[in-house]
């Protein structure tokens, strides 16, 4: 059943291994399902990704110029990819990379003043 949030939910049979008194007989439960996982790589959210000039894919990155902060395209790879995320990877990246969050109306060249948040890895 796919619900309004994108969501996909289905009956499944699991066999729990030993025995737990808590555990009841028509008991409910809600699971994710993690089919893939990697650990040590750099994700960032859709929004965060911007069209390159090859065709392929860019994020957008806050680099230091004197005072100021100006937007640089660095060119990514995208890997895996989840409903909100996408693995990146790409020479330009690296630890503590500022990215911008959002790449609509911002351009390559462009003085920005960033705002920190959560880190993607």
């Amino acid at each position: 059943k796919t619900e309004g949030t994108g969501n996909v939910t289905f009956p499944v049979k699991i066999r729990v291994s030993g025995r737990d008194p808590k555990l009841k007989i028509g008991m409910r439960a809600k699971a994710n399902i993690t089919l893939t996982e990697k650990k040590g790589v750099y994700a960032v959210p859709y929004e965060s990704l911007a069209d390159a000039k090859n065709g392929g894919y860019a994020v957008y990155a806050a680099k230091k110029d004197g005072d100021a902060y100006r937007v640089t395209a660095v060119p990514v790879t995208l890997g895996l990819q989840t409903d909100v995320l996408a693995e990146i990877s790409g020479p330009g990246l690296k630890d503590g990379l500022p990215v911008v969050a959002g790449t609509d109306g911002v351009v390559p060249g462009a003085v920005i003043r960033p705002a920190v948040s959560g880190g993607g890895r």
